[in-house]
Parts: structure tokens; sequence; C-alpha cells
């Protein structure tokens, strides 16, 4: 607990990137990394949080990565402009050029 003018503030919540959402940013990160990386569909991902008790919903999750694309552009406009940079990208995408 800390004073502040007078007030007694018992939790101070840092700045959220979405301002006022239920989630947390670990389980949004949680949410991006699954779908991103892990290659898991929403409809997946809600199923398994059901089994473990948390009912979130696929249009919540979709909704809150669309409201993340705002959040990101300017650090993967500032990627994109850093990987142009350099001379040449290099890629592991295997392509036939026959």
């Amino acid at each position: 607990m800390a004073r502040k003018s007078g007030v007694r503030i018992l939790y101070w919540r840092a700045n959220h990137p979405l301002g006022k959402c239920v989630a947390t940013t670990s389980l949004l990160a949680y949410i991006i990394t699954s779908k991103y990386t892990d290659g898991l569909p929403l409809y997946r991902l809600d199923g398994m949080l059901a089994r473990l008790g948390h009912e979130i919903g696929r249009n919540n999750m979709a909704n809150w990565i669309i409201r993340l694309d705002d959040v990101f552009k300017p650090l993967i406009n500032l990627m994109r402009e850093q990987q142009n940079l350099g001379r040449y990208i290099q890629s592991s995408t295997i392509m036939d050029l026959r």
C-alpha cells in the first residue's frame, strides 16, 4: 500500500496496451504466441481454455488481436526499416525457380 496525497492506493496498475481490457498482458502474449508461433487456430485455443474453466470466446480473442495491431505497428515498421538497411535479406523459405 502506498499513500499519495492522502489517498490510499491498494494497487497501481501499469498502463495496459489496450486500455480498459479484462485480459492481462500475459494472456494476450499467450494468445498471440499460440496463434502466430504455434499455428493454433483461435477455435482450438478457445476449446483448450474452456477445458481449463476459462470462458473467453473466439470473438474476444480475435478483437484483442485486431486492436493490438495498432500497438505493434510502430515496432513492426521499425523492424522493417532496419531490415531494409541491410545489403541483402536472407530467408529460410525454399523456392523452386525452374
